[in-house]
């Protein structure tokens, strides 16, 4: 992209809730940028720690949204609602892009019009450890059936079609609902080990049993609303057993609680219908990484069904 005269807007969604000096840093490092066309909105999910007056008196270039209640995930709707790029950076207030990241994600986007997500390497500062992807997290050829919130590049447009996030999910699993609509829409998703944002896993807000009850209950809203009716049955009552049996088996019986309620509440949007077109059978073929990895009875048995 060296030369062209007009480089395409970039924009810098960050959530953020409740971790001021973490963001502080994420926008330490975003102010040394060197790309020439970058805005940052920094999204704050009614934080009380002094997380939005600190953006205001010393990152005053940034645009700051101060929302009066925690939506979750859906505060990056609200951001990228405000964002005026051409494409979108999603970081969370615990992450930073690393390097020329910005100018080769651009190149990126720029060389294939079809590109929709250019899904980040995300590595551990500290560990020095890759801790998304690993081999089983995408397909051969790299394209990726999700990506990690805290590092990826998104075209707004495709963003815009495909209807946003679901702001319902709240935490977990939106950036799965996000990829199988873009890709319904025709548009690839592909990661690129030179493109890395780095998560620095601030440990404040993080609870084993909230991500059982929000990854369980938001999986299976996604079935019930990517997957037909009877698909959507079997595999929620195979995701669910192996979920149990899963947790007994480990020592984990301290979820259980977490994850009942979660299956609880997800069945029962099932039950009522998910009231959207389920996706492509190609679609569904290009997240299969996901699902062998993490469901792998339930996908076997949609697989079945599918036939």
């Amino acid at each position: 992209m060296h030369g062209r005269s007009h480089p395409p807007m970039v924009s810098v969604v960050i959530l953020s809730w409740m971790r001021r000096e973490e963001l502080r840093l994420t926008l330490g490092h975003l102010a040394s940028s060197t790309y020439p066309a970058l805005e940052t909105i920094v999204v704050d999910n009614a934080s009380t720690d002094g997380s939005p007056e600190m953006v205001a008196r010393d990152f005053p270039r940034v645009s700051l949204i101060r929302l009066t209640e925690n939506t979750g995930i859906a505060g990056l709707n609200t951001g990228m609602r405000a964002a005026y790029g051409k494409y979108v950076i999603l970081l969370d207030d615990d992450s930073h892009v690393g390097g020329p990241t910005v100018e080769r994600m651009v190149d990126r986007f720029e060389a294939d019009p079809g590109l929709g997500i250019a899904a980040f390497t995300i590595i551990n500062p500290v560990s020095k450890r890759v801790d998304w992807p690993d081999p089983k997290d995408l397909d051969a050829d790299g394209s990726a059936p999700t990506f990690v919130g805290c590092g990826a590049g998104l075209r707004l447009d495709a963003v815009e079609r495909a209807g946003y996030f679901d702001s319902g999910y709240f935490l977990y699993l939106n950036e799965l609902y996000l990829t199988a609509r873009i890709l319904d829409l025709g548009y690839s998703s592909r990661h690129f080990p030179e493109l890395q944002a780095f998560h620095r896993v601030a440990p404040a807000h993080r609870s084993q049993a909230r991500r059982a009850y929000y990854a369980t209950r938001n999986m299976l809203w996604f079935a019930a609303a990517m997957f037909r009716p009877a698909q959507g049955a079997a595999f929620a009552a195979i995701m669910v057993a192996e979920g149990v049996a899963c947790r007994l088996k480990r020592g984990r019986t301290a979820e259980l609680p977490s994850f009942l309620a979660g299956a609880k509440d997800g069945l029962r949007r099932l039950t009522q219908g998910g009231g959207k077109k389920p996706l492509a059978v190609a679609t569904l073929r290009k997240l299969e990484p996901y699902f062998v990895k993490w469901y792998p009875g339930s996908w076997t048995v949609l697989k079945l069904l599918r036939r």
